[in-house]
């Protein structure tokens, strides 16, 4: 499947799991290519989420993925105890052609945990990793989160759902559709650059 079909399959599992009215019709023959690769979908090296704790009682929570015109990850923490958020520093690492480069990231609350959200990720970035570091005020301590939103997509289809009711359902066929796409897009790039 080429980049094209793989966002229109993308495009039809998203439209029936955040159950808009307008439900959008997928092409028969794209409908029976596209359910043969979902059957079969591997999450490509998901390597495990690492988290490095250097600030005392900073507790790393877990991530989500958020699905929008966009793809975002957002990680989750807990502060210690007595801490602000205002103790603390964040910035997300990325790696490009260039080496690695920080960008500053401001939290936000949720409940008790706050997050950091890595906006606008390419679907052919969706398997690379990211690191966010937290680093505390006085500069004495880190800590450093290796994700990627495969990660997110993995503990999904590893059977996060036992027993996925319709909405489970759509959200695991919405993920398998992010991973076909992210999967044809890496393949374009590679071919159109040669590799």
């Amino acid at each position: 499947m080429n980049v094209a079909s793989t966002l229109a399959n993308y495009g039809y599992w998203a439209d029936r799991y955040f159950q808009y009215d307008n439900l959008l019709p997928i092409p028969h023959k794209l409908a029976e290519s596209a359910n043969a690769r979902m059957d079969a979908v591997v999450v490509p090296h998901p390597s495990q989420p690492s988290f490095y704790e250097h600030v005392t009682g900073l507790q790393y929570v877990g991530s989500s993925l958020v699905l929008r015109s966009g793809t975002a990850m957002k990680i989750y923490f807990r502060l210690p105890e007595g801490a602000a958020l205002e103790d603390f520093t964040f910035a997300i690492r990325r790696n490009d052609e260039d080496g690695y480069y920080d960008t500053a990231v401001s939290p936000q609350t949720n409940g008790d945990c706050f997050y950091l959200e890595i906006p606008d990720i390419p679907a052919a970035e969706l398997d690379d990793e990211f690191e966010v570091a937290v680093g505390y005020n006085s500069g004495i301590s880190s800590v450093i989160v290796h994700y990627c939103a495969m990660n997110y997509v993995d503990k999904v289809l590893d059977g996060y759902y036992p027993n996925p009711d319709d909405a489970a359902r759509n959200l695991i066929q919405v993920l398998k559709a992010l991973v076909l796409y992210s999967q044809a897009t890496d393949a374009y790039f590679a071919n159109a650059s040669g590799e």
